[in-house]
Order: structure tokens, then C-alpha cells, then sequence
């Protein structure tokens, strides 16, 4: 009987955790994202992180305004660099 008790708390604790951890993980960013928009720290041409702006939605931005360029005749010098590998994979030392 003390067994299925304890077993019981526990699993009570864990099933906490669990809704707790579900909890922070979506008011945290919700919280971040409010500060952020209400104080205007990131300007509106921020793609990658911001909802609704994902880098996709950057890189045809970015091709519109070059293609533009073009059309009007104007010399355009461009570099796209593409982060995301780098910063998808942990850092190894060995």
C-alpha cells in the first residue's frame, strides 16, 4: 500500500512538471514578444524570429527589392548568407 502511494505523488509531481513546463514555454515567448513590440526594440524588417516573419518570407523581400533594382537599371552588389546550420547543430570539443 505505501508503494502505490508514493507512486501516486510522484507521478502526481511529474504530471505538475509537465503542465508547468507547457505553461513557461508558451508565456515566455508570448511575454518576449509583447516587450518587444510594445518598446519597438526590433525594427519591422526583422525576419527569422518574429511571428509572422519567417526567413522565407525575408528572402523573397530581399528578391523583390533586388529585382526591382535591376529593372530600374541600377548596379546591385548583394550577399545572402544563410545561418541556420550553423546555429542548428551543438558546439563539440574535443
Amino acid at each position: 500500500m505505501f508503494l502505490d502511494a508514493w507512486l501516486w505523488n510522484v507521478l502526481r509531481v511529474c504530471s505538475n512538471l509537465a503542465l508547468k513546463k507547457i505553461l513557461m514555454e508558451q508565456l515566455i515567448p508570448e511575454t518576449i514578444s509583447r516587450h518587444i513590440k510594445g518598446k519597438k526594440i526590433i525594427i519591422s524588417s526583422q525576419h527569422g524570429f518574429t511571428q509572422g516573419k519567417s526567413c522565407l518570407t525575408n528572402l523573397t523581400n530581399f528578391y523583390d527589392e533586388m529585382t526591382g533594382l535591376v529593372d530600374e537599371g541600377r548596379a546591385v552588389d548583394a550577399v545572402y548568407l544563410k545561418f541556420n546550420k550553423a546555429f542548428d547543430t551543438p558546439i563539440r570539443y574535443s
